[in-house]
């Protein structure tokens, strides 16, 4: 009989997107197998923690003051949560699940490495600060419109920066027992850029997230959008990265070639004009005021209703995609993808089966691929779905936390 593990998931600032999806779905597994679920987040925004987790800590960082007086504040904060909850829970297993902010978990890493030797701790990598800081600096740095580097001192800042998240990173992949990946992609980064042995990274299917559906026509309705039209549905945060500009171009192409289809992206629109000014000048540009319908901040009800509403999701990250939760949501929904063959994309994307993957710089032909499916007969349409019911059968839960459950005990016995 399986040993039930008490685990501790630890999350930044920044539980959005695949890092809330996968939060929820795997510790409600993990609860139904009779495991016990405990949250420790620094966050600086509301996360509404599932049923399954019993007790959730939370301390925002405080990023003011001198950085020698922050950091060591952050380390007697970090110490005092831990023991609160450790006390509470006597965690057998921690989770790191972190999109942000390595560099303020290496005190935290410190106190369980010193303290608390026998505690089992494990990296999930979603993703790197590093890399998707250095992708923002190249692109707003090289863009005219943008002011936000066009101070030296800011740029020399930033370059200094960069440089501390890459070391950040390093130590805390260091520091850790075992690291899970979702995708080869996310493995090839861990290995050849931060020069993780390949031992310590397991990668690791999840599974099927569980949103709910609703008939197609009738959440089309509820959105106030034509019944009639197909809809093309983008969910993105505003990062250079993600291909704002390039989805954008892509609709453009799109509308020219059929008039008649509904285009909709939704975000979190910051207030920062240094996110959404490209983004809007682009469009304006590009004369899409009217042709592209925006949603600001959608709620888990929100995207449960587009995902059942749209025809086709057109994912246009360009780069740096360790894996896509939203790319997984979209496919068990049994709707098709389009985007780029970059990153995790192709591990997740059956180009001609589950959806079409074009270089970034092949727009046409991305907006070809998307019209031409549009056009399909139902008939045809129907025959694609029957890729998705093979595809999806790789994501399960179960799986995850059979395979989970035994890289971790086989590192126990190291």
């Amino acid at each position: 009989m399986m040993k039930k593990e008490n685990i501790l998931f630890v999350a930044d600032e920044l539980t959005v997107g695949g890092i809330e999806t996968y939060l929820n779905e795997f510790s409600n597994h993990l609860k139904k197998e009779g495991h016990e679920i405990s949250l420790l987040s620094w966050s600086n925004s509301l996360f509404k923690s599932p049923p399954s987790i019993k007790h959730h800590e939370v301390f925002p960082i405080d990023y003011s003051g001198f950085f020698l007086i922050r950091y060591s504040r952050l380390f007697i904060k970090q110490f005092y949560h831990f023991q609160k909850i450790f006390y509470k829970t006597h965690p057998t297993i921690i989770l790191l699940n972190l999109s942000k902010s390595s560099f303020f978990s290496i005190p935290f890493l410190m106190i369980i490495k010193i303290f608390y030797p026998k505690i089992r701790i494990l990296y999930n990598f979603h993703g790197s600060r590093y890399y998707e800081e250095k992708n923002s600096y190249h692109f707003y740095a090289s863009s005219k419109k943008a002011s936000v580097y066009s101070s030296w001192k800011i740029k020399i800042r930033t370059l200094i920066f960069l440089q501390l998240y890459w070391l950040s990173e390093k130590i805390s992949f260091s520091i850790v027992h075992q690291i899970i990946v979702f995708s080869k992609y996310s493995q090839k980064i861990l290995t050849g850029n931060f020069k993780v042995e390949k031992g310590k990274i397991h990668l690791i299917l999840p599974g099927l997230p569980h949103i709910k559906k609703y008939i197609q026509s009738k959440a089309k309705e509820e959105l106030g959008l034509n019944t009639d039209w197909p809809l093309i549905l983008t969910i993105s945060r505003l990062e250079p990265r993600k291909g704002m500009i390039e989805f954008l171009k892509v609709a453009k192409k799109i509308k020219l070639s059929n008039p008649h289809v509904n285009i909709l992206f939704a975000s979190i629109f910051h207030q920062d004009i240094n996110h959404t000014a490209p983004f809007f000048t682009a469009a304006t540009e590009l004369n899409l005021g009217r042709n592209v319908y925006y949603i600001n901040n959608p709620t888990r009800e929100d995207v449960a209703l587009l995902y059942s509403a749209c025809d086709l999701f057109l994912m246009p990250s360009i780069c740096f995609e360790t894996f896509g939760f939203t790319t997984l949501e979209i496919l068990s929904f049994g709707k098709p993808v389009a985007g780029f063959n970059i990153g995790a994309n192709p591990e997740v994307i059956k180009n001609g089966q589950t959806g079409f993957l074009r270089r970034p710089q092949d727009l046409l032909e991305l907006a070809n691929d998307i019209n031409n499916y549009l056009l399909m007969s139902s008939r045809t349409k129907h025959i694609y779905k029957t890729h998705f019911s093979n595809e999806l059968k790789k994501y399960s839960w179960k799986n995850y936390c059979e395979k989970f459950f035994k890289y971790v005990r086989s590192g126990r016995n190291h």
